[in-house]
């Protein structure tokens, strides 16, 4: 295990984020951060800027370099969540199906 994920934006407690950074901390692994993205606009919003690498074992020594990026997710993107999961346990095959057809027009866009 060389790292793991110490800030995620859409975590609804604060305090998850930081049990992940004291325990990183105290096993002495890389922390990452991430921005869990659910939607378009959520993508990016927590990064890290590294310094240049090559291959994994250089990743490895750049991760403790990065300089992290946190944007903790909106109430607006939490409730959209919500609203969202409360929606597909109401209409499963409608949500899987448009997901389905989204896929084809993804795949079909790229041939």
């Amino acid at each position: 295990l060389d790292a793991i994920e110490v800030f995620n934006s859409r975590t609804l407690s604060p305090d998850l984020n930081r049990r992940a950074a004291r325990f990183a901390a105290e096993y002495q692994l890389a922390g990452t951060v991430g921005s869990d993205a659910h939607q378009l606009v959520e993508v990016g919003r927590s990064t890290m800027r590294l310094p240049m690498f090559s291959n994994a074992a250089e990743l490895r020594d750049v991760i403790l370099q990065a300089e992290p990026i946190l944007t903790p997710a909106s109430v607006w993107i939490r409730l959209w969540t919500r609203y969202a999961i409360i929606r597909h346990k109401l209409e499963p095959e409608t949500i899987e199906r448009r997901r389905e057809e989204a896929w084809q027009a993804f795949l079909a866009s790229k041939a």
